[in-house]
C-alpha cells in the first residue's frame, strides 16, 4: 500500500516516476522510506512538485548524515522546502539553504534581536567564533529588522546528485563547529541579562 502511495503521488503531481526512483536508488533511500515520510507531511502545506521532492530527499540524507556523524545537535524531520533549521534556543536558529536557481547551499546563524543588543554582544567575539568555525563569516547586523545574520556560502551544483555528499558534509560540519562556537555564548549572554 506505501509504494502505491508513492506511486498515486508521482502520478498525480507529474512527477518523472523512473527519473525519482533512479534518485532514490542513487542515495540509497529506499522507496517504502520515501512512502513513510510522504504519509506523515500535511498535503495542504506544502507545494508538490519535483523540486520539493529533490528538496525532501536531499534533507532526508541531511538528517542521516547528522545522525551519524553529530553529538551536538540531533536531525530534525525533512519537509519539502529549501531549508533545514538547527535550533540554538529562545528562537535563535542555526539555518542550513539550498538554492537550485543559482546552485549554492549556505549556512545562517539568525539571532533574533530587534535592538541589536545580542549581535553586538556576538561580534564582540567574532576573532574566536571564526576561529572555531575555521573561516570568515559574514556579519549583516541587518538594523530596522527583527533578526541579524552571520553566514557563508558554498557555490556548488546541487542540482546533480553526484554533489550532494560534499554539500552535505560542508553544511553540516559547519553547522556543529556554530553551534559549538554560538550556542556557549547564547546562554552566557542570556544568563547575564536574565
Amino acid at each position: 500500500m506505501k509504494n502505491n502511495y508513492l506511486d498515486n503521488y508521482l502520478l498525480e503531481n507529474k512527477v518523472d516516476k523512473i527519473e525519482f526512483e533512479n534518485l532514490l536508488a542513487k542515495m540509497n533511500i529506499s522507496k517504502e522510506l520515501c512512502s513513510d515520510l510522504l504519509l506523515q507531511l500535511d498535503d495542504k502545506k506544502y507545494t508538490r512538485n519535483e523540486v520539493n521532492l529533490n528538496h525532501f530527499i536531499y534533507w532526508l540524507k541531511v538528517s542521516e548524515f547528522i545522525d551519524g556523524n553529530v553529538e551536538c545537535f540531533s536531525s530534525r524531520p525533512a519537509f519539502p522546502h529549501q531549508i533545514y533549521r538547527i535550533s540554538l534556543g529562545r528562537k535563535n536558529y542555526i539555518e542550513l539553504q539550498r538554492n537550485l536557481r543559482v546552485n549554492l547551499v549556505a549556512i545562517y546563524v539568525n539571532i533574533k534581536d530587534k535592538n541589536k543588543e545580542i549581535f553586538e554582544y556576538l561580534y564582540n567575539f567574532k576573532d574566536e567564533i571564526e576561529d572555531i568555525v575555521g573561516i570568515e563569516l559574514l556579519w549583516d547586523k541587518r538594523d530596522g529588522e527583527i533578526s541579524s545574520k552571520i553566514s557563508q556560502a558554498y557555490v556548488i551544483d546541487i542540482s546533480d546528485v553526484d554533489n550532494w555528499p560534499v554539500a552535505i558534509d560542508w553544511q553540516v560540519k559547519l553547522a556543529e563547529k556554530l553551534y559549538i562556537a554560538f550556542y556557549p555564548l547564547l546562554e552566557e549572554y542570556y544568563n547575564i541579562i536574565l
